[in-house]
Order: structure tokens, then sequence, then C-alpha cells
């Protein structure tokens, strides 16, 4: 009998425990996982568009103003100013965009033997338009968006399919 195939893919099996590949195939599987599921977050991640105009009123209160001139001389009196209706414009719409740049993936971390990956964002409002919010003065809901969310249950069906990719890789490696 021949036994030298067999030596072949146990010294392939020695090998791979020496490098830890099963670590290695948990961070690749993590990686494709978490880049999928980025990709389709920003993709799903909403775009604003502002019109180029502002519009405020500027109230000025009436102030007592104090003051001795060179000379020695007080004055004193009362400044009134006119509320007035201040208007800016841009010809341009403005397209936003902060929130879907916003959108970041960590590395592979490892907590104790547990691998994972962070997707984050650090726009203020994200959450708000992830999962909803109040109208100003409790007047109705705004609903979520679920971008994150609605992303990661689409990938989650095909990651089966991820693993079975990455598992294979390696298995052609250990029986080459």
């Amino acid at each position: 009998m021949d036994y030298k195939a067999f030596e072949k893919m146990a010294n392939n099996f020695e090998e791979a425990v020496k490098k830890d590949i099963g670590e290695q195939l948990v961070t690749d599987i993590l990686l494709e996982v978490g880049n999928k599921v980025l990709a389709k977050t920003k993709k799903r991640t909403p775009v604003g568009q502002y019109s180029g105009q502002v519009s405020f009123i500027a109230n000025i209160p009436e102030k007592q103003v104090n003051f001795t001139t060179k000379a020695g001389k007080k004055v004193s009196f009362k400044a009134k100013a006119r509320t007035r209706q201040v208007r800016f414009s841009n010809s341009k719409t403005q397209v936003g965009g902060t929130l879907r740049k916003g959108w970041y993936i960590t590395g592979v971390k490892k907590n104790g033997n547990k691998l994972f990956i962070l997707i984050y964002n650090n726009v203020e409002y994200a959450s708000f338009v992830e999962y909803g919010h109040r109208k100003r003065n409790n007047k109705g809901w705004v609903e979520g968006r679920f971008m994150l969310t609605i992303s990661m249950k689409e990938v989650e069906h095909s990651l089966q399919q991820i693993a079975d990719k990455h598992c294979k890789k390696v298995l052609e490696q250990l029986f080459k």
C-alpha cells in the first residue's frame, strides 16, 4: 500500500493547525460578510437634497446703552432694532450625503475566543433615520429606513453560501 497521499494530507492538516487556519477561515468569512453588509447599507442610505434657501427672523430686543465720552459727558439712550425677516438664497439645490459617508467597518476583532466586526455610523442622527423618531412637538412619527437592519437580513440569507465557499478553499488546500 502507498501511504504517501495520506502522509501528505496529514502534513497539510498539521500545517493548518500551526497556522491557526480555523481562525483565518472565520476572519475571511467575517470580512466578506461585513463588506457585503456595508455596501448594501450605504446603497440603501438616503441622501438628502436641500434647497439653497435659508430664512429666519431676526428679533433683536431693546437695549439700554450707557457710556461716557472723552470729554467726560455721560450719555444714555435706548437702542431699538426692527424685527426683520432675512433670506439668503443660492440658486443651486444642494445634495447631502453625510449619513451615507458616515458608515464604517472595523477589522476583525477578538474578545476572548469570539471574533467579530463592527459596522457603525457616527453621524449623530443615524439612529433616528435607522429606527424612526417622533416629529416635532410629538405630532406623529417618522418611520425608520432600517438601512443596516434590512441589509444584515439580506446578507444573512447568503451566509451559508459564503461560508461554504471559504470552507471549500480551505479543504482544497488541505487535500492538494
